[in-house]
C-alpha cells in the first residue's frame, strides 16, 4: 500500500465531490488534520475508516487501497444487417421462417449473435414486407 498514491487519490476524489477536508472529516468522524495527513501521504486512514471512505466516494475498498479506480472495459461490437423479404405477408409470429433460421445459423458459424430485427418496408396497410436481421460480434 503506497501512502502517497492513496493520499493523492483521496484528494482527487474529495475535490471531484466538491468537498472540503473539513467536510470529509465531519462525515467520517475524524479531524481535518487527519484528512490532510492522508492527502499528503504522511499517513493512511485507519482500517475502520477505509470502508466509509469507499462508500462516500462510490468506489470499492480495493480501488481505494490501490489508489486508482478500475478502468471500465468498453466492448465494441461489429454489426451486420441482412435484408430479408417476408415469405408470407402478414403478422410476425414467434417462430421465424426457415430462411431466417438459415441466415441466423450461417452468421452464428461466423461468430455473430442474432440481435433482433428492424422492419425496413411496411405496406400502407401496416403489413411488414421486408426487414433487416441484425447480428453483432465483438471486434
Amino acid at each position: 500500500m503506497a501512502q502517497k498514491e492513496i493520499g493523492s487519490f483521496i484528494s482527487e476524489l474529495r475535490k471531484k465531490a466538491s468537498m472540503t477536508q473539513q467536510g470529509l472529516a465531519n462525515r467520517i468522524n475524524v479531524t481535518d488534520k487527519a484528512v490532510s495527513k492522508w492527502e499528503r501521504g504522511v499517513s493512511t486512514p485507519d482500517i475502520d475508516v477505509i470502508p466509509k471512505l469507499a462508500e462516500i466516494f462510490g468506489i470499492t475498498v480495493e480501488e481505494l487501497m490501490a489508489g486508482k479506480q478500475r478502468e471500465e472495459v468498453i466492448q465494441k461490437f461489429m454489426y451486420e444487417f441482412v435484408k430479408v423479404a417476408m415469405e408470407k405477408h402478414g403478422i410476425i409470429t414467434k417462430a421465424k421462417s426457415s430462411r431466417h433460421q438459415e441466415i441466423i445459423n450461417a452468421y452464428a458459424e461466423k461468430g455473430y449473435r442474432y440481435a433482433g430485427l428492424i422492419p425496413t418496408y411496411i405496406e400502407e396497410s401496416g403489413i411488414m414486407v421486408e426487414m433487416d436481421l441484425v447480428f453483432e460480434k465483438p471486434e
